[in-house]
């Protein structure tokens, strides 16, 4: 009603200036989290075995983005890459979690294929390198399919993804990292 008479002109102007704007607030929303992420935070997301952390700094400003190892869940972490390491199958590891009734990540059951993921786009509990004290951001991006309007992930180049080093997070020893990571790549 402020605008007056809508025309095809109005409509197609008024679409054009939205995309544009979701576009740039896309750019600027990613760029903040790559500010938060550069500054030691978590950009988002959390991985089995950690929560973000409450409460206040010594100034009295809130913690954010901060997190902080759940020991219970941490044991279970340290399980599944020592019997992983030693030669016990993915299906085999999956089956006893399920039968001593622990739940995994998001309250499901275990499967082999969440343990393992995706060599490329580094997914899966046994390819998570904050289990090893480094937080890796912006591994993949997520494009709409126009035809369907589901999301798609696509890899990111490894030169845009953002890696700091957070040893106070590690769960997993290094040797023990590097023995999993090697029976992967057979």
């Amino acid at each position: 009603l402020s605008e007056g008479e809508v025309s095809e002109m109005t409509i197609g102007f008024k679409g054009t200036m939205s995309a544009l704007f979701l576009k740039d607030l896309a750019q600027k929303t990613h760029r903040g989290v790559e500010g938060v992420v550069r500054s030691g935070r978590n950009g988002g997301g959390l991985s089995f075995g950690y929560q973000v952390r409450r409460g206040l700094r010594a100034d009295g400003t809130a913690l954010t983005g901060e997190l902080e190892i759940i020991p219970e869940q941490a044991s279970v972490v340290q399980r599944i890459f020592d019997s992983y390491a030693i030669g016990q199958s993915l299906r085999a590891i999956a089956r006893t979690l399920n039968t001593e009734g622990g739940s995994g990540p998001r309250g499901g059951s275990w499967t082999a294929s969440l343990l393992l993921g995706g060599a490329a786009r580094e997914t899966g509990l046994l390819r998570n390198r904050l289990y090893v004290g480094e937080r890796v951001w912006n591994r993949q991006r997520y494009l709409k399919d126009p035809g369907t309007g589901r999301r798609i992930g696509r890899v990111n180049p490894e030169s845009a993804w953002v890696v700091n080093q957070v040893p106070e997070l590690a769960i997993i020893q290094r040797d023990v990292w590097d023995t999993v990571q090697a029976r992967l790549l057979q």
